[in-house]
C-alpha cells in the first residue's frame, strides 16, 4: 500500500529531521515523505502537501508529534481504505505525560478499538483522509480553526461520512499551538460567520 505522508509545517527542513526520521523508520507503506516548509499559515501549508501528494489517501503528521509506534501509518490508512464510510481517521492523541491529550471533537478514550466520534469532528495533528481535492480554507491565519472548518466542509460533503479515532495508534502530540494566540479571535470569528458558533471540546 502507497500512503504519502505530509508533514505541514512553517519550520525549516532541517529543524524536523527526527520526526523524518522516526516516521521513516516506524512507517510499513510505501510512498513520500513530503515536507512543505513555508513560512505561511497552517492551511497554506496543509494544502501545499494536499497538492504535491499523488496518492488517493494521505497521511497529514504535524510537526510536533513523536512516539510512532511500528506500522502506525498501515492501520491508519487501511481504516480508511477498508471502511468506505470513514472520511478521517485519526491516532489516539496523548500528551508527553502519556496522559489523553486534547482532541477536537472530544472522542471517549479507550486504550484499544475503533471509536466513532458522534460530534463528527477531529484534529488532524495525525490523521488518515482521502485525497480527493478537498482544501483547507486559507482564510485562517497562523494556526487554529483550519482544522475545525475542514471537518465542517467534510461534514457538508459526506453528510453520513464517520469520523473515527483508531486508539490502538496512539501518539504523542507535543500541542505546541504555534502562531495560534495572536489570531485566535480572528480566526474564531471567520468560522462562525460560516457555520455558526461552535462548542469546545
Amino acid at each position: 500500500m502507497n500512503v504519502d505522508i505530509i508533514i505541514p509545517t512553517c519550520r525549516p527542513a532541517a529543524a524536523i529531521q527526527a520526526l523524518i526520521r522516526e516516521i521513516a523508520g516506524t512507517r510499513l507503506t510505501g510512498g513520500q515523505i513530503i515536507l512543505t516548509c513555508f513560512d505561511a499559515s497552517a492551511a497554506v501549508n496543509r494544502n501545499i502537501g494536499l497538492e504535491r501528494a499523488g496518492t488517493e489517501i494521505v497521511i497529514m503528521v504535524d510537526d510536533d508529534v513523536e512516539r510512532f509506534p511500528r506500522g502506525w501509518d498501515e492501520v491508519l490508512a487501511r481504516v480508511r481504505a477498508e471502511r468506505p464510510s470513514v472520511v478521517m481517521a485519526s491516532a489516539r492523541l496523548l500528551r508527553p505525560d502519556g496522559a489523553d491529550g486534547q482532541m477536537l471533537g472530544n472522542p471517549e478514550r479507550r486504550s484499544s478499538g475503533l471509536v466513532v466520534v458522534p460530534r463528527r469532528e477531529l484534529p488532524t495533528a495525525c490523521v488518515a483522509i482521502r485525497n480527493d481535492g478537498t482544501q483547507f480554507s486559507e482564510r485562517f491565519a497562523g494556526s487554529g480553526w483550519e482544522d475545525t472548518d475542514f471537518c465542517a466542509r467534510l461534514r457538508g460533503l459526506h453528510p453520513a461520512g464517520e469520523f473515527v479515532v483508531v486508539c490502538d495508534v496512539a501518539v504523542v502530540h507535543r500541542n505546541e499551538m504555534k502562531a495560534q494566540a495572536a489570531p485566535f479571535e480572528r480566526n474564531r470569528s471567520a468560522y462562525v460567520g460560516v457555520w455558526g458558533a461552535h462548542r469546545f471540546c
